[in-house]
């Protein structure tokens, strides 16, 4: 079964509650947006590391870095991750064990997402 965007936003958030940054864990409430976005647009280009528990993976290169502008008020301020794999990569859209040197392994709910014929593209929303 395929979820819409819709769907896979409202999942999204709820995974999102928490994350880690940097070793560093963040709550819902009390995240400052800009540590989070300057922490990761500090490695656009650099490649994470995606694996399932099949122990399948590829890597993808971090190209984009978005910031929401709509978050309600007491609330952690949205963001995604856009990342780039190889041409013709199928990826389901699933919950990935992430390793990158600097943030270490993390599991986020990873989604793909319409791109251009040669690049599959992937993302990562934090709510």
């Amino acid at each position: 079964m395929r979820n819409d965007r819709r769907d896979f936003l409202k999942t999204a958030a709820a995974v999102g509650a928490g994350t880690v940054v940097a070793g560093v864990t963040t709550s819902h409430a009390n995240s400052p947006r800009g540590a989070e976005i300057d922490a990761y647009s500090a490695h656009l280009g650099s490649e994470f590391t995606f694996s399932l528990s099949n122990g399948n993976g590829f890597k993808a290169k971090l190209t984009e870095v978005n910031a929401s502008s709509n978050t309600p008020a007491g609330h952690r301020h949205p963001f995604s991750l856009v990342f780039t794999a190889a041409d013709g990569l199928e990826v389901p859209q699933e919950v990935y064990s992430i390793n990158h040197p600097q943030f270490g392994h993390q599991q986020w709910l990873i989604t793909p997402v319409d791109g251009v014929a040669s690049q599959t593209r992937l993302e990562a929303v934090f709510g």
